[in-house]
């Protein structure tokens, strides 16, 4: 049917993940990241783009939810005064405000997107 089946992969995956030291400092080409904000941004990465697949990928709850509080502390540190106003959104619409898929509501069009 042309999906791929990562699930032996994940399974494999897991418990190394679960043991993982996420204070450890990896080294990517872009420079040195803490294990755990990597995990975050990939985590990002694949729930917005999955959203912009030609037959959308509807995310998995916990990705969403960590997804959404990622680009919440990303509104945080740039405009603390909006973050209740994105919180009152559904996950699924603050994160396509926050990375541009969507117009945000009118008191947020001023800070958005927070990533684009």
């Amino acid at each position: 049917m042309g999906k791929v089946d990562v699930t032996a992969s994940v399974d494999r995956i897991i418990p190394e993940l679960m043991a993982a030291p996420l204070e450890a400092t990896i080294v990517t080409v872009q420079g040195p990241i803490r294990l755990a904000d990597y995990l975050v941004t990939r985590c990002v990465e694949a729930v917005v783009h999955g959203g912009d697949l030609v037959d959308p990928v509807d995310p998995d709850p916990e990705a969403q939810a960590v997804t959404a509080d990622a680009l919440l502390a990303v509104l945080a540190g740039n405009a603390p005064e909006r973050v209740a106003a994105a919180r009152r959104l559904p996950p699924a619409v603050w994160i396509d405000a926050a990375t541009g898929r969507r117009a945000g509501p009118s008191e947020l069009a001023s800070v958005l997107p927070v990533m684009s």
